[in-house]
């Protein structure tokens, strides 16, 4: 991490390792002010936008209400990277184009994710934002909160179903908690390290925060593996920038998210994932 850091020069970058069965940070590395920094002062920064890594709960809650599987058919109405009032209308009788609830994840299509949140609804997206970890007062505020407030009805439920709205924000600690409880199929806990006073927990501390099915956990599984072999991380997780050998020898699955945000101002590009052995 330190090398890569180094090397390509990525501002204000942070980079968080995990173990999934200890729940241990195992590697972090940040650059920012064109340095690699000793602290790990933006794993638990709360202004960042959650940008499409909130379309994991929207997928979450869609599975959990027991009204769409992953190849669900969803409208595509419209290019995928816009969110407009008119790409969320699904006239009767609608004969265009259809995605399935997998692909428009893995692929971060707007409107079909906006469509599919409105129709669960802010109630089932609030339960499914709990159990990932999104407006909870943790011990000692490491990390701070993450906020995710759906209205009840209109436009802003599409916007933050699909995660086009700044007001959706998240830590990357918790980011990495949100993928562990996914891959261990348990509920969330966030990551722990005895040397790293005010930035994370000393130790395991179980959160009453609930959990999702088997199902819902196996589907989100799922869909973040069509991520990068079928979606947004598919050109740089590949063979073009590891060995094949390691890149066959591994389930890798993740989310990607984009978007513009002020603090610090500029371009937010998150990647949250994780590399399991066959």
């Amino acid at each position: 991490i330190d090398n890569l850091l180094r090397r390509f020069r990525p501002e204000h970058a942070v980079i968080l390792m995990v173990d999934p069965q200890s729940n241990e940070i195992i590697a972090w590395g940040e650059r920012r002010n064109d340095h690699v920094q000793e602290k790990p002062d933006y794993f638990i920064k709360n202004t960042f936008p959650a940008a499409s890594l909130a379309k994991t709960v929207t997928i979450s809650a869609a599975m959990e209400s027991n009204r769409y599987s992953l190849t669900s058919q969803i409208p595509m109405i419209g290019s995928s990277i816009h969110l407009y009032k008119n790409q969320l209308r699904v006239k009767e009788g609608y004969k265009g184009p259809f995605i399935e609830l997998q692909d428009a994840y893995a692929r971060s299509a707007n409107p079909p994710m906006g469509i599919v949140g409105m129709n669960v609804g802010a109630e089932r997206l609030r339960s499914a934002a709990k159990k990932l970890g999104y407006n909870t007062n943790f011990p000692g505020a490491l990390p701070p909160r993450s906020n995710y407030a759906p209205p009840d009805t209109g436009y802003g439920l599409a916007e933050v179903s699909s995660g086009f709205t700044e007001a959706t924000t998240l830590t990357p600690l918790l980011a990495a908690a949100q993928v562990r409880s996914i891959l261990m199929k348990k509920p969330l806990e966030i990551p722990w390290a005895a040397n790293l006073d005010g930035y994370a927990p000393k130790s395991r501390i179980a959160l009453d925060v609930g959990k999702f099915s088997d199902n819902t956990y196996y589907g989100l599984r799922e869909a973040m593996i069509r991520t990068v072999t079928h979606g947004t991380a598919r050109k740089n997780i590949s063979t073009r920038h590891m060995a094949r050998k390691n890149y066959e020898a591994l389930n890798i699955g993740g989310k990607t998210g984009s978007l513009d945000g002020h603090d610090p101002y500029g371009r937010y590009e998150w990647f949250m994932g994780f590399a399991q052995s066959k």
